[in-house]
């Protein structure tokens, strides 16, 4: 019999947890099926008021303890770097910590862009307390 991972689990909260506190707010949260995943899990689209806003950011989705850094939260960008800094749409990382149960976020395309061509390539974009 397959066997399913705690991995699985924690990845899972992680989604659960983003699309509900986004949810709860009248945002609309599209999910990007696995076959389509390169490097982002949801489209998602602001309300204001319970009106359609035109923003819209895609999100990548981690979850687990071993996002952890001493300094708050890492996502790897490995060979998202291009897509996510010059798309046109941006994207953020967000990271759920099972033990404390929050989650925590950075905007991905404007951390890369700041990073610039002529500095060392950037290896993880660091994450902040989602409110």
């Amino acid at each position: 019999m397959p066997k399913v991972s705690k991995g699985r689990r924690v990845g899972q909260a992680a989604v659960n947890a983003l699309r509900t506190l986004l949810e709860d707010h009248d945002h609309i949260v599209q999910e990007i099926s696995g076959q389509n995943d390169f490097g982002e899990d949801f489209y998602v689209t602001f309300a204001d008021d319970g009106h359609l806003t035109s923003d819209t950011i895609k999100v990548q989705v981690k979850g687990g303890t071993s996002w952890r850094r001493g300094n708050g939260y890492a996502v790897p960008v490995d060979q998202h770097a291009d897509t996510w800094a010059d798309g046109n749409i941006p994207v953020y990382c967000v990271v759920y910590d099972p033990d404390t149960r929050r989650l925590h976020w950075a905007n991905a395309t404007q951390q890369l862009r700041r990073s610039g061509p002529l500095n060392p390539p950037v290896s993880s974009a660091s994450a902040q307390t989602l409110c």
